[in-house]
């Protein structure tokens, strides 16, 4: 392993040194997006990764979609005689320094995920990437990075994220963004996530655009501009990015950056809901609750606190709390409210949460204490 890290390393500085010289607006679309969203799959876990860690979403012109399909059939994926057997070609060719089959053959292993398959994910996405497969080195860059205990090694994700880029792989440049951007074992550097942003965003690369708006949305290391961001979550939604449609319903529904309108934000958060988005759920659930771009539903509202809470959204979880304790839509709970409270204040820290669970037990004085001075210090407003 040592070998191998080292070898990678001396490979990327000097391609480095070499490259270093290179250069919907109404409630029917809202209930279509709805109504649709059951059979919809989910969207990938982590939307920076340059494909899916699991096999759900498959393209049929994908080349690798007959053995991903062989696999999906499989009831023990380490098991598979028809995905072995779909391994071969795909081996020999990546043998034959094919550096396309090599990044197929990481995606193949990667997919199956069993043991000792994210070692030869590696080795295939190694071959791929010293064969000047950019999207090759970005899969073994996302490997280093996501890995555990002594296989992570965020520098040299790095390193292949920023040599990748150079090459001209957008996905790339929004994963060194990020480093940059979250700043864990590398320096933060808003100027270089930005600037690796606008890299990415320019080349068509949503991510890009999604993370470059959120920088200019919150004013982080940039001028703060919502009519920048609009623009470029507008952009990266129509890429069918739905973090982008989610927020983007945000700015609408507010009037910040672009016109106010209820009713296209409807449309935007019931999009991004259909596509699993948990807040757009939950903020679509908020104004059915209110009647605002929508008719006033309070049941329709329940039914979106729940989804959005399913989703692990303690915002959601909330509401649908404080609907089932009041019984505003839906029967009234005080026990699964109680339930939801506490899931959101222990999980969550959310004050709110700890505020109202405190309220519900009024009657067990030490309790509510410990709840409300819990929910002070998290910075609960009266």
């Amino acid at each position: 392993m040592l070998m191998r890290r080292l070898c990678l390393w001396s490979l990327l500085l000097c391609a480095m040194i070499l490259a270093s010289g290179c250069a919907a607006s109404n409630a029917a679309q809202v209930d279509a997006h709805l109504a649709r969203s059951a059979e919809q799959p989910g969207a990938c876990d982590n939307p920076r990764a340059a494909s899916c860690t699991a096999s759900r979403l498959i393209d049929a012109d994908d080349p690798i979609a007959a053995p991903l399909a062989a696999l999906e059939r499989c009831g023990d994926a380490s098991a598979c005689p028809a995905f072995e057997e779909a391994l071969g070609p795909w081996q020999a060719r990546c043998q034959r320094a094919d550096e396309g089959a090599c990044m197929s053959l990481g995606r193949l292993w990667q997919s199956r995920d069993a043991e000792g398959d994210r070692a030869r994910a590696q080795d295939a996405y190694a071959r791929g990437c010293s064969g000047k497969d950019m999207r090759a080195c970005t899969m073994l860059g996302k490997l280093y990075e996501d890995a555990r205990g002594r296989q992570r090694d965020e520098i040299l994700a790095a390193l292949l994220y920023q040599h990748a880029c150079a090459g001209g792989e957008p996905v790339a440049c929004t994963s060194i963004g990020y480093l940059y951007l979250r700043g864990q074992t590398m320096r933060t550097s808003p100027y270089r996530a930005a600037m690796y942003f606008n890299t990415a965003c320019r080349a068509g690369e949503s991510g890009g655009c999604f993370n470059l708006a959120w920088m200019f949305y919150q004013g982080h290391g940039l001028e703060r501009n919502p009519r920048q961001a609009a623009t470029l979550y507008k952009y990266a939604c129509e890429s069918n990015d739905m973090r982008a449609c989610a927020s983007l319903g945000v700015l609408v529904e507010r009037g910040d950056g672009v016109p106010k309108n209820p009713t296209r934000a409807a449309t935007l958060y019931a999009r991004a809901c259909g596509a699993r988005q948990a807040t757009a759920c939950d903020n679509l659930g908020l104004l059915y609750e209110r009647g605002e771009g929508v008719s006033k539903d309070p049941a329709r509202a329940v039914t979106l606190f729940r989804r959005s809470c399913d989703l692990n959204d303690l915002f959601g979880c909330v509401d649908l709390a404080r609907v089932l304790e009041r019984g505003q839509g839906v029967k009234q709970d005080r026990a699964e409210a109680a339930q939801l409270y506490e899931r959101a204040c222990r999980r969550g820290r959310h004050a709110e949460a700890c505020f109202q669970l405190a309220a519900m037990r009024a009657d067990t004085p030490d309790d509510a204490a410990r709840l409300y001075k819990r929910a002070c210090m998290l910075g609960h407003q009266p």
